[in-house]
């Protein structure tokens, strides 16, 4: 009986593995945090409150996988969204990554603006974990000097690396119905939640992967800056290596997706609960 019961735990555990082949979870980057420097001059680089934090939200996934499209549904909408707005530069801000001229990171505070992406961080770079960005391997961007001063032991400095590799061609995205998602990561909007219900952004083809595909294989598939706490809500369909797609959801008992329970989370991990007080007699 006991072996029994053993066999059928067993059984349980990996077929739960299985079910989440390819993706091994989210990684929510502290990117950069402002100080009263990067806040002085909103005339030209819209409102950003010291304290505000950029976030950048990585698909951490196992060796030959690919993202193929972040996506909503009405039963299991997308969102990301946060306690405060998002920052959007007023001069220059985009919604999509890949559209960022590489010139316009040399203004001000650009390099913090919100948006989406399947892998890009500007028309010529590839979003990369600054953990995994190595100094000297790729040419650092020629930012405006005067900026991104904080040395916060909260975050790796970006003037030691900038999360950004340098590529010959990116990954190509096509957003579909994402129109109101995108609203609010438009310059001078003041939003504080990207939702899809019925669209996606993707990456035709067999998909995008990271910067060292072979190793740790991470792709940026957003950046948020906000004051506030960052929680999210996400769909993905991966590629695997045999040219097989799998759709993976936050909720479970949705048809045709495997639910993973990494793909609902906070920039600020679980909650804690709170302890109830003693009382005394």
């Amino acid at each position: 009986m006991k072996q029994l019961l053993f066999l059928t735990i067993s059984l349980a555990i990996w077929q739960g593995v299985a079910a989440q082949e390819g993706l091994e979870g989210i990684f929510v980057e502290t990117y950069y945090i402002t100080d009263k420097n990067d806040a002085r001059d909103p005339m030209h680089t819209g409102e950003i409150p010291a304290g505000s934090v950029t976030y950048r939200i990585y698909v951490d996934l196992e060796p030959g996988y690919r993202v193929q499209a972040a996506f909503g549904t009405k039963e299991a909408p997308l969102i990301i969204k946060s306690d405060a707005k998002f920052y959007n530069h007023v001069e220059s801000g985009q919604a999509k990554a890949n559209i960022v001229p590489l010139r316009s990171y040399k203004k001000n505070t650009l390099l913090l603006d919100s948006w989406l992406s399947i892998g890009a961080a500007s028309q010529v770079h590839m979003g990369i974990p600054k953990k995994y960005d190595t100094p000297g391997v790729d040419t650092m961007m020629h930012l405006n000097p005067t900026y991104f001063q904080n040395k916060s032991k909260k975050f790796i400095p970006i003037w030691e690396r900038d999360g950004m590799a340098y590529v010959d061609s990116l990954p190509f995205p096509q957003f579909f119905k994402t129109d109101s998602a995108e609203y609010n990561l438009m310059s001078a909007t003041k939003g504080n939640e990207v939702r899809v219900s019925n669209g996606a952004w993707a990456c035709f083809g067999k998909g995008a992967i990271g910067v060292d595909s072979l190793t740790t294989n991470s792709v940026l598939i957003a950046q948020l800056t906000t004051k506030g706490k960052l929680d999210y809500k996400l769909n993905l369909m991966i590629g695997t290596p045999d040219g097989r797609s799998i759709k993976y959801t936050y909720m479970p008992g949705i048809d045709q997706t495997t639910y993973h329970p990494a793909l609902e989370g906070s920039s600020h991990g679980k909650k804690k609960k709170k302890k109830k007080k003693s009382q005394k007699a």
